[in-house]
């Protein structure tokens, strides 16, 4: 009870899945039981459960080690952050905490799913002006070679070339979700095409987040509070010769603003 208690009264929560590519994660409904697992362990109070650890009234629960990166040149690692609000310092934490947690100096390739302004649409707008503190932030990473390439998510024809024209740092990639169609847009695939940028595909749900999904990784746990997302990352581990998942795992931020502190 003594740590329900904890939690409850704490303004934010990290919860690290560990590496989740061998308990076939395949969707966000079983994402979110691991991280719920993984919380439900830590109050359990075992000493063998997963350590937490606390600075000020921020808790990290840590769900365990990713793979063991043992020559870093091999590796490729990738990440996919989702963020709920156009905040830099957001982006900032999200970016310092994998970095720790995959005890890495820089990371491949970092792609930013903003929040969605038409979540009934496969693509969003973006005016630049709306992401540029976010993108600069990002921008800094690569300027201090923690992160080598930048991209984004499901970025319209005229959104990719509104950021494209106005970044100092350029994107390399568009992560697209194609599941209602089959191919993008003439006008986007045409920028993209002119000016080398990747069009990758994804299948992950427009609204990554929705408040079902942080009562789940809170449900029956007894933790109170006003829980809200600040941001979902996902990171991917692939040894390159041979093109092998090695590693795929989860951080997730929740905030807590009315807790007493």
């Amino acid at each position: 009870m003594e740590r329900v208690k904890l939690l409850s009264a704490s303004n934010s929560l990290t919860i690290h899945s560990g590496n989740v590519l061998y308990n076939l994660v395949m969707s966000m409904d079983e994402i979110c039981a691991s991280l719920c697992g993984n919380v439900k362990a830590w109050l359990i109070e075992n000493g063998n459960q997963p350590v937490c650890q606390s600075k000020k009234s921020s808790l990290f629960i840590d769900g365990g080690s990713p793979y063991e990166i043992e020559n870093r040149d091999d590796v490729k690692i990738t990440l996919k952050v989702f963020l709920q609000e156009f905040d830099p310092l957001i982006l900032q934490e999200a970016l310092d905490t994998a970095l720790g947690v995959l005890k890495t100096s820089h990371i491949d390739s970092v792609l930013l799913s903003f929040p969605p302004n038409n979540p009934d649409s496969n693509f969003q707008q973006f005016k630049f002006s709306t992401i540029e503190a976010v993108w600069k932030k990002l921008e800094s990473y690569v300027e201090k070679h923690a992160v080598n390439k930048i991209g984004v998510c499901d970025f319209d024809g005229t959104s990719l070339q509104d950021l494209f024209t106005n970044a100092k740092i350029k994107p390399t990639t568009n992560q697209i979700n194609l599941v209602q169609c089959c191919t993008p847009p003439d006008d986007l695939a045409a920028f993209a095409a002119e000016n080398e940028v990747m069009l990758l595909t994804h299948s992950d749900p427009t609204v990554i987040l929705p408040p079902k999904t942080v009562q789940c990784i809170l449900s029956d746990t007894g933790v109170t509070g006003d829980w809200r997302p600040s941001y979902l990352l996902r990171y991917t581990c692939v040894v390159k010769l041979r093109e092998i998942v090695k590693c795929r795992g989860y951080l997730v931020k929740l905030s807590n603003p009315q807790a007493s502190t």
